[in-house]
């Protein structure tokens, strides 16, 4: 039983795969086990390589430093834009302004760990193809048939392949887009979750009156 998140609240636009720079989108603490410093050295190997991309970085936390420096090391500062906190009920508005969702989560140095990341659901039920690692729970979030362009956490060379086969596919985007949307509606939908909880307290409670009734 997951923890389930409402998916009307983040409606896919139209379309995805527009011309011009692509435009990735992270959210989340700053902080190691995320990923954002593997992200933005996998987007400064494809930079070099030609590809356009942005990267938009949303939240606060004690990497921020680091992040930025790393950025300005690679030679991407002016394609970082590190925005801060940005409200709840303002993310699936920058889920509507940008291509891709990355969350290349990984195992901390102290062993700090995701289970499945809500903002991950939250991409997928917006319609956006996503960009992750294959790290505790996170597979589980993704339809079966995307699971191969998971990277291996920590990985940034990996984190850079895979990036570049979703940049291959945006014509697919949509497509992928629509699977992800299907498969959060059918296995992390806060009210089926909602219900399966329901289902087992009431299994759970129906078995421990016939445990405690009293022997006839």
């Amino acid at each position: 039983i997951h923890c389930g998140i409402d998916p009307s609240r983040f409606m896919p636009p139209p379309r995805r795969h527009r011309e011009g720079p692509v435009r990735l989108l992270t959210i989340g603490r700053l902080v190691e086990k995320k990923g954002t410093v593997d992200l933005v050295e996998a987007i400064a190997i494809l930079r070099g390589k030609g590809h356009d991309l942005w990267l938009t970085v949303c939240g606060v936390g004690p990497q921020r430093t680091r992040i930025e420096r790393t950025a300005a090391r690679r030679g991407i500062a002016g394609y970082v834009s590190l925005i801060g906190a940005v409200p709840n009920r303002h993310v699936a508005d920058l889920f509507a302004g940008h291509d891709l969702f990355a969350l290349p989560s990984k195992t901390a140095r102290n062993g700090d760990r995701e289970g499945i990341p809500v903002t991950i659901m939250e991409a997928l039920a917006a319609g956006m193809p996503v960009l992750s690692t294959r790290h505790s729970g996170i597979p589980e979030a993704f339809p079966e048939s995307c699971r191969p362009m998971l990277a291996a956490e920590g990985d940034v060379t990996d984190l850079a392949a895979k990036l570049e086969l979703l940049l291959a596919r945006r014509a697919s985007w949509d497509e992928l887009g629509r699977e992800g949307r299907d498969w959060i509606e059918r296995h992390f939908s806060q009210a089926t979750e909602l219900d399966r909880y329901m289902d087992l307290l009431g299994r759970v409670t129906e078995s421990r009156n016939v445990e405690g009734a009293p022997a006839r």
